[in-house]
């Protein structure tokens, strides 16, 4: 059973509750998803009932729900207007073409590429969940900064370098001067990086620590690559260490 995207396929209310529980204790959101003949056998009213009753227990970012609706448009329809977050339907491609504009419109995804796990051909859910998360899998955060050699900034010449370098909206005529700490002490860094901690525009007068005006994409490229190769053997370090 892969968690990877924490689909669920249940058929009543007792069993998406059990599955909310249990995924909240790890701070998983399941999606739960429904099945075309449960909504032919009980009608759309049933999804309705059922996603209110869940809300009287959850949130409603503790969950959401999958259903899928084969070629019943009206029903497609229906469950998007009730805020259904995701709806997988068949169709030729014009017709999808028109029904993801509406799915646009309404916040809907349609057709997601979601792995869904039957929990009727699963025993002891709650222990699965345990023995896969015992995987010991461990969230690394990484920042940039630390794999090059420049010094920080933020919206200076460095970043505004590495945004020229990966997008062509950056807007040159707009940029300004920022804080600059070349002839700071580094008692008055610190004292100001502590300010900045609290307020980043209170510190830099204009929240740009450093001067972007000179910023290239050229310099972008190069800072990109020291990073990535920075990254890159960090990142075999940690692949290769007990610790992980």
């Amino acid at each position: 059973m892969s968690l990877k995207n924490y689909c669920f396929s249940i058929n009543s209310f007792h069993q998406a509750y059990d599955v909310i529980k249990i995924c909240k204790k790890y701070k998983i959101t399941p999606i739960l998803h429904i099945k075309y003949f449960i909504i032919i056998k009980f009608g759309v009213e049933w999804i309705i009932e059922l996603k209110g009753l869940l809300n009287e227990h959850f949130h409603k970012k503790d969950f959401k729900i999958l259903v899928d609706v084969k070629r019943n448009y009206g029903l497609f329809i229906s469950l998007v207007q009730n805020r259904i977050e995701y709806i997988e339907v068949k169709a030729d491609s014009k017709i999808i073409k028109k029904l993801n504009q509406i799915g646009e419109t309404n916040k809907v995804l349609i057709n997601p590429n979601f792995s869904i796990v039957d929990l009727n051909n699963i025993k002891n859910f709650d222990l699965k969940i345990k023995k896969i998360l015992k995987n010991k899998v461990r969230v690394l955060p990484l920042s940039y900064w630390h794999f090059m050699k420049r010094d920080f900034d933020h919206a200076g010449f460095v970043e505004t370098s590495l945004m020229l370098a990966i997008s062509k909206n950056v807007k040159m005529n707009l940029a300004k001067k920022g804080l600059i700490t070349d002839k700071m002490t580094k008692q008055e860094i610190a004292k100001i990086s502590k300010l900045a901690n609290q307020s980043f525009p209170k510190a830099t007068k204009n929240g740009i620590w450093g001067d972007p005006r000179k910023a290239t994409k050229k310099d972008g490229v190069k800072i990109l690559n020291e990073i990535v190769q920075n990254l890159s053997k960090k990142c075999q370090t940690y692949l290769t260490e007990d610790r992980l």
